[in-house]
């Protein structure tokens, strides 16, 4: 949330005079913008409508921008224009991109310039990370955090004489085969994504993504993921 935009809010505050009857304050209106779709995307809605309801000096107008992609990209273009939501509601690989521009207002200077006493240590500390200065400065607030999961057909696993779902990559590719052997066409449908198999996957085996703590540490960074375990996780992929 850029400074600007919070101040751009605040003073949005109008009163309205009607002839005989007393100065009414209307609420402050500020934009937020929103990149979850779908179910997501109704919930986030539910949580504006709530946040509404619970009090009358504040209005959310929550904008659905279709995904992560055209949120981030489209928050750029309104910023550029002067016409920029107060609040944005952005992915984690639209982080970089946001952290670079400078054009926010870090959320531990919001709390503490407002007076909202915040327990930071309450986060988990990978989410916290992602998200702050090396330092430990939280730029953006962190609200929820996928994890990736998968679904198996139990009819298809007992066909194939396959006890238990396998909990690693290794166990897949035995449960793969047993699967084509009992006459399925295709083993798993799967598609494969950066977050998942590269960067879920470094985290488990504790692996760096790139030098320099993984990135943390300076912008002269160079990739590592191509001399890791994430090789070999690669090459099992493609068999």
């Amino acid at each position: 949330m850029t400074r600007n935009w919070l101040l751009g809010a605040a003073l949005a505050a109008t009163t309205t005079a009607l002839m005989g009857a007393p100065v009414q304050a209307q609420p402050v209106k500020f934009e937020y913008w929103y990149g979850l779709t779908g179910d997501l995307g109704a919930v986030v809605l539910e949580t504006c409508n709530r946040f509404n309801k619970s009090q009358t000096d504040y209005e959310a107008v929550c904008v659905g921008q279709d995904g992560y992609e055209k949120a981030v990209q489209n928050t750029i273009a309104a910023f550029r224009a002067k016409q920029h939501p107060t609040l944005l509601q952005s992915f984690d690989a639209g982080t970089a991109d946001l952290m670079l521009s400078g054009e926010f207002y870090p959320v531990t200077k919001l709390m503490a310039d407002t007076g909202v006493t915040v327990d930071w240590s309450d986060y988990f500390p990978g989410i916290a990370n992602y998200y702050s200065s090396k330092a430990g400065e939280f730029f953006s607030m962190p609200w929820n955090s996928s994890t990736p999961v998968y679904y198996f057909n139990k009819d298809h696993f007992a066909k194939a004489g396959i006890a238990e779902a396998p909990l690693t990559w290794e166990g897949m590719e035995e449960a793969f085969k047993k699967l084509k052997a009992s006459g399925q066409a295709c083993a798993m449908a799967y598609a494969p994504s950066s977050w998942i198999d590269l960067e879920q996957f470094s985290m488990a085996h504790n692996v760096p993504v790139a030098s320099n703590n993984n990135g943390y540490d300076g912008l002269d960074t160079e990739l590592l993921f191509n001399t890791t375990l994430h090789v070999k996780h690669m090459e099992n992929i493609q068999r």
